[in-house]
């Protein structure tokens, strides 16, 4: 083969090596400018919350003081939205539409806030009226939710099928900008430890 030959060829690699990367990061700010708006979401419903809430949220409240309260359906639906959107969030990791990254703030986030005040409240009032209206557990809002109530010791566990720490999976994660780089963050290092123990 003359130089030519390889010099073109060499073009032609580089070129679809580039376009390749292009393509990439431009599916990874995608999927981040989507996970902004989950997260727009996430401080509007907040703020729809009462102070007495938010408070409470960090030091324990009283949820009977909450069914006194003037803008008590106002609350309710907040933290309704709250569990929803908790939900929605799950759902988009199980698609494959949030980032690595995002997702280990998101489950941290979401196992944390549904195990204590307000939401933990919420959540049994609800359940416990559904009990009451004999609804089917297959029926009832929140599938995600409920396996991570039924077991909170267990944390949330990544429903992204391609998840795991292995190199081929990181490595099909980067390749689809699911993830920002091939290498473990610390906090996978992390997780790891606590597997093998």
């Amino acid at each position: 083969m003359s130089v030519e030959v390889w010099v073109t060829l060499g073009g032609v690699i580089l070129a679809g090596l580039l376009a390749w990367h292009q393509l990439r990061a431009s599916l990874y700010v995608r999927r981040r400018e989507f996970e902004d708006i989950y997260v727009q979401r996430y401080w509007e419903i907040s703020n729809r919350l009462n102070l007495d809430l938010r408070i409470g949220s960090y030091s324990g409240g009283d949820f009977a003081e909450l069914a006194d309260a003037e803008d008590k359906d106002a609350q309710y639906l907040a933290m309704w939205d709250y569990l929803a959107l908790c939900e929605d969030q799950i759902d988009l990791r199980k698609s494959g539409n949030v980032t690595d990254e995002a997702w280990a703030v998101w489950s941290s986030s979401i196992a944390g806030t549904v195990s204590r005040y307000p939401y933990e409240a919420f959540y049994d009032l609800i359940e416990q009226g559904l009990d009451e209206a004999h609804v089917d557990e297959s029926d009832r809002p929140w599938e995600h939710l409920r396996t991570l109530r039924h077991d909170p010791g267990a944390g949330l566990p990544d429903p992204y099928p391609l998840s795991g720490t292995g190199w081929r999976q990181r490595w099909r994660r980067y390749a689809t900008g699911r993830r920002e780089r091939v290498a473990l963050t610390g906090l996978e290092v992390e997780r790891l430890k606590m597997r093998r123990r």
